[in-house]
């Protein structure tokens, strides 16, 4: 198998649409929205993939079923990697091949395995759901340079896209703060690539439970469809939390996928 990175990456997009899920952030890195690269079968044609996002720790296989010498090359490729971030530790590998889990298993003696759920959005259901109500003190606006003073903020922004700057110029934000300019919570854009706007949403600890999720992604949905986009949710199949707040916002479940995760510093 080989490396291959750039505008040779687009030569995967096929063998990704003939899942049965939508991946916008494994299409970002194959249609060059995000840096990574890929390790393929084949360079002319490849019929197997395993792609690599440098920043979030995120690895997906596509294609048809690797042989024996070909699954050890991808879990010696997996091991190796490393996220550009100092702050990520953890690898997750999305439709990771059986015989690749078994020899990650071997190395690390312990692998995580759960699963995401893909959801996508009818916006009928999501124009019948209730307006979000906030007190008074709680303001949401959309994220601006001002905004990446908060640490949280700008990782959360910069674990994704190659800068903030990169950030603000191709996707968009919603972000809620309190009378005090008190940081609460924080709803960005993970990919735009395939007509899909990836929600990844945060709130502060000591402020949940008090609808300023719901608010943040209401006004963010909102403006993915001012914008000609389709808002894209996916979650772990242990988070119940943001399952609910799917639902609540229109969202409907399209499927799930396997993952298997560890953590970098298990392979050091």
């Amino acid at each position: 198998m080989e490396y291959i990175s750039g505008k040779k990456l687009k030569k995967i997009i096929k063998l990704l649409k003939m899942e049965p899920l939508d991946y916008p952030i494994t299409l970002g890195v194959l249609d060059g929205t995000f840096r990574g690269y890929a390790l393929v079968d084949d360079t002319a044609d490849p019929a197997k993939a395993l792609v690599f996002h440098n920043y979030i720790g995120f690895l997906q296989y596509t294609g048809t079923v690797p042989d024996e010498h070909e699954s050890r090359e991808m879990a010696e490729a997996a091991l190796a990697y490393r996220s550009e971030r100092d702050y990520n530790n953890v690898v997750e590998f999305a439709h990771c091949p059986e015989s690749v889990s078994e020899i990650l298993e071997t190395e690390l003696g312990k692998i995580r395995r759960y699963n995401r759920i893909s959801w996508e959005h009818d916006k009928n259901l999501f124009y019948n759901a209730p307006s979000p109500k906030l007190s008074d003190d709680i303001a949401v606006s959309y994220i601006e340079r001002e905004h990446f003073i908060h640490e949280f903020v700008r990782n959360e922004c910069e674990m994704f896209w190659e800068t903030y700057e990169v950030f603000l110029k191709k996707v968009f934000g919603t972000i809620a703060h309190g009378s005090d300019g008190e940081f609460l919570g924080v709803c960005g854009a993970v990919s735009d690539s395939g007509g899909f706007y990836e929600i990844n949403i945060e709130t502060s600890k000591e402020h949940r439970r008090k609808g300023i999720g719901y608010t943040l992604a209401y006004e963010y949905i909102k403006e993915c469809y001012r914008r000609n986009g389709l808002p894209h949710w996916d979650c772990y199949d242990y988070n119940t939390a943001s399952q609910n707040l799917a639902e609540k916002l229109g969202f409907r479940e399209s499927g799930r996928y396997p993952l298997v995760s560890w953590q970098m510093d298990q392979t050091s």
